[in-house]
């Protein structure tokens, strides 16, 4: 199972909870954790890696435009993503924007490090198919396998 998670803070003390103890726990837990300091680099990340992330994991200091953004340009590259909000929002309509913007679970703050490592574990045994081979996706246009024979994309496994 891929266990690469990137996490990502808007600034501030987004970045710092997700740079304590949250990375620090799911570093413990067998995850690969990834720090990104800003939504322009989470996107970045996610564009130049060929093996991607299993889970983003996005602090939303406030559901804002671009964090809202975001959630919904990952599910849209990204649709087998396993994404997590982790929010300080205390009204109901905020998570409600973060799970309708492609967000698979909304978080609240303050939040215990074991029990977000426990909710990406059980998103990522969902993702899984087969009995426990990874998910597949299709490569890009742009990166067909030329053996594959126009139209058949060949596909990558992420583990």
């Amino acid at each position: 199972m891929n266990t690469r998670v990137q996490l990502v803070g808007s600034g501030g003390s987004a970045v710092t909870d997700l740079a304590g103890s949250l990375a620090a726990t799911l570093h413990d837990r067998g995850f690969q954790v990834e720090l990104c300091a800003g939504y322009p680099q989470a996107r970045r990340w996610l564009d130049e890696t060929c093996e991607g992330p299993a889970a983003v994991v996005v602090a939303l200091d406030r559901p804002d435009r671009s964090s809202l953004a975001l959630c919904r340009e990952l599910r849209r590259v990204a649709p087998w993503l396993v994404i997590i909000a982790i929010s300080s929002a205390v009204e109901s309509r905020d998570v409600v924007a973060a799970l309708e913007a492609g967000a698979d679970d909304c978080v609240p703050r303050p939040f215990h490090p074991l029990e977000v490592a426990a909710r990406l574990r059980a998103h990522l045994r969902r993702r899984t198919v087969d009995g426990g081979a990874p998910c597949r996706r299709p490569v890009p246009a742009d990166r067909l396998d030329p053996a594959g024979g126009p139209g058949r994309p060949r596909t990558t496994d992420h583990r």
